[in-house]
C-alpha cells in the first residue's frame, strides 16, 4: 500500500511539471494519467478498509479473550484472566488438604467398607479423568467434607465433577450441597458462601459433568482460607454419598490481619504516644533522652497525640541530650539506692 501510494505520488507531480504545457497532446496524457490516479486511489482505500476491518476483528478477538469463561474449568491453574490471577485453591497439587478432624468418617467407594489411607484425598486431585471408584465416600446421611485452601482467595465459584456417567446419574452421588467459609479452627463460626447448589442429572453433556456454582458478589471479598462442603442430598444412595472431585475457584488474596491482633497494636501504639505526649510536656529531660527522634514519633503515628513533638524533632539524639539521660539514670539508680538503703536500716533498727 505504501509503493502504490507513492506511485500515485509521482504521477501528480508529473501532471503538476506538465501544467504549463499548452499542446494536445499533453492534455491528452494528462487525461489518461487522471484516469489511472482515480482507479490506483479506489484500489488504495479498498485495501485501507480491508486492513481497518481485519485490525478491528483483532482487537475484538483479544479483548473476547480476556473475558472470564462461562465454563471457569477452562481456566488452568496460575492462568491470567482479565489481569486477575485464577486458579482452583481445592487442588492438593496446589497445596490444598482435607481436615479430616472436621470432615465426616469416610469409607471405600468400591465396597463400602474399610479404606486404605490416602484414598479419600482422589477428591482433590485436579484431572481430567475420573476413574471409578476413586472418591471421597462417607456413610453419614448428610456428610461434611472440610478443605484447607491452597492459598487464600477471594472465592468466584465451587464445582463439583462426578465420574463419568451415561444415561442415568449413579446413586450415590451427591445432588445438592452447600459451602461454608469456616471462620475459626473449628468451623462451629461460618459464612455461607453459596447454598443450594445442585449436580444436576440432565442439560450436560458426558464430556463436560463439571457443574459449577457462582458465589454471589457480595460474598466473594470475603478472603477464604477453609471451606466446608456441606452435602444435603444425594440420588438415592442410602448407604453412602461419593464425591469424585470438587474444585474452588477464587483469586488469590493476602490473608487477612486478626481483628484482635489489630486492636491490641492500636492500643499499644496510643499508650506509647500518649506517655511520649506526657514526657514532652511534663518530663522535657527524658523525653530529649530518649523520644524526641523523628524515626519514634513516626513510626508510632504519634503526631495526632502531640504534634508539637513532630514539628519539633530530629533525626537523631544529641549528644547532650544523651549527656542529660545519662545523668538523669544515674540520679534515679542513687536516689533509688538511697531509699533501699535507709529502708534497710529502718528494718534493722525496728528489730
Amino acid at each position: 500500500m505504501y509503493q502504490m501510494q507513492l506511485k500515485i505520488d509521482s504521477i501528480e507531480n508529473r501532471l503538476s511539471s506538465r501544467h504549463y504545457m499548452k499542446t494536445e497532446n499533453t492534455e491528452s496524457i494528462s487525461g489518461e494519467s487522471q484516469q489511472e490516479i482515480s482507479r490506483l486511489r479506489e484500489i488504495n482505500e479498498k485495501l485501507e478498509n480491508e486492513m481497518k476491518a481485519a485490525s478491528i476483528a483483532s482487537i475484538m478477538s483479544h479483548r473476547q479473550s480476556a473475558l472470564p469463561s462461562d465454563n471457569l474449568n477452562s481456566i488452568p491453574p496460575n492462568s491470567t484472566t482479565s489481569s486477575r490471577e485464577i486458579f482452583n485453591a481445592a487442588s492438593m497439587v496446589a497445596g490444598a488438604s482435607i481436615v479430616d478432624k472436621l470432615s465426616s468418617h469416610t469409607v471405600s467407594a468400591q465396597t463400602g467398607g474399610y479404606i486404605r489411607s490416602g484414598e479419600e484425598t482422589y477428591v482433590l486431585l485436579d484431572r481430567k479423568e475420573l476413574p471409578l471408584y476413586k472418591a471421597w465416600c462417607s456413610d453419614q446421611s448428610k456428610p461434611r467434607l472440610t478443605i484447607n485452601l491452597a492459598k487464600y482467595i477471594k472465592p468466584i465459584s465451587v464445582s463439583y465433577q462426578h465420574t463419568k456417567w451415561n444415561g442415568l446419574i449413579p446413586d450415590d452421588a451427591p445432588r445438592i450441597y452447600d459451602v461454608v467459609n469456616c471462620l475459626d479452627n473449628n468451623c462451629k463460626k461460618w459464612d455461607v458462601l453459596v447454598s443450594n447448589c445442585e449436580y444436576k442429572s440432565s442439560g450436560y453433556s458426558i464430556s463436560k459433568q463439571e457443574q459449577t456454582c457462582l458465589i454471589p458478589s457480595n460474598r466473594s471479598m470475603t478472603s477464604v482460607k477453609n471451606v466446608q462442603f456441606r452435602f444435603r442430598e444425594n440420588y438415592g444412595n442410602k448407604n453412602r454419598t461419593c464425591a469424585y472431585l470438587v474444585r474452588v475457584y477464587g483469586e488469590r488474596t493476602e490473608p487477612p490481619e486478626d481483628r484482635k491482633a489489630i486492636e491490641r497494636k492500636e492500643e499499644e501504639r496510643e499508650s506509647t504516644c500518649s506517655w511520649i505526649s506526657w514526657q514532652y510536656n511534663n518530663f522535657r529531660i527524658l523525653y530529649n533522652a530518649r523520644n524526641k527522634t523523628c524515626p519514634v514519633l513516626y513510626e508510632n503515628n504519634c503526631c495526632i497525640e502531640c504534634p508539637e513533638c513532630c514539628m519539633e524533632c530530629t533525626m537523631t539524639t544529641s549528644f547532650s541530650d544523651s549527656m542529660q539521660g545519662f545523668l538523669l539514670f544515674i540520679i534515679v539508680l542513687g536516689t533509688l539506692s538511697l531509699i533501699f538503703s535507709g529502708y534497710v536500716q529502718l528494718c534493722k533498727h525496728l528489730q
